[in-house]
């Protein structure tokens, strides 16, 4: 087994946003000795990962080339842009099911990215995933498509999903808000395993 290129391990220490002490002394040494910045950034971009090499970067304090450091800047802006598209998404969501009474839960997202890293922003996302209980779930359709969601041209028919599937896909047109995932389970009937959905429902918890 061949040793992992240093750019490789510098990305298995960024993998925490705040690393500690050794973890950032880790960082100044590979940095000091010498990376492949092209290959470095490309491969946590390739991972999804480089607004989390850049929060490294940044608490371990070490010096960067310029164009380096302007990725990193940028990445970093643009994943606090897409977290703040995400919670305004969020809250006229809650505002559309609190008018109908329908509870649901996020999945995944922003809660899951403030509870690991503490800051929504460090957690690439691309959509917002709602779970509902499968009682709720027309309604919770027909809440979405009163706020003007829609599946995407090209689509499959709702009377498909409702059978084969376990969530709806839907966007709204024209506009540069994220998707949203609808979900009422959390994996399809033919799935080998099973998720007990009642379990998460039972531990969910409100945050903020």
């Amino acid at each position: 087994m061949t040793d992992l290129r240093p750019e490789h391990r510098l990305l298995l220490l960024a993998m925490h946003p705040r690393p500690d002490g050794p973890r950032s002394e880790a960082i100044h040494r590979l940095v000091h000795r010498g990376l492949d910045w092209d290959h470095a950034l490309g491969a946590a971009e390739r991972l999804g990962s480089l607004q989390l090499l850049a929060a490294a970067l940044d608490h371990a304090a070490v010096s960067l080339p310029p164009e380096v450091e302007r990725r990193c800047r940028d990445a970093r802006l643009a994943s606090v842009a897409r977290a703040l598209v995400a919670e305004e998404c969020l809250g006229g969501l809650r505002a559309a099911f609190a008018v109908v009474g329908i509870p649901f839960m996020v999945l995944k997202g922003l809660p899951l990215a403030q509870e690991l890293y503490g800051e929504a922003g460090l957690r690439p996302g691309s959509d917002v995933d709602l779970l509902v209980r499968p009682a709720d779930r027309d309604a919770a359709l027909e809440t979405l498509r009163q706020s003007g969601y829609r599946l995407p041209p090209g689509s499959l028919s709702l009377r498909f999903y409702r059978a084969h599937h376990f969530h709806f896909m839907l966007v709204r047109p024209k506009d540069e808000g994220l998707p949203v995932e609808l979900h009422w389970s959390t994996q399809p009937f033919f799935s080998l395993s099973r998720i007990p959905v009642e379990e998460i429902w039972e531990r969910a918890r409100r945050v903020a």
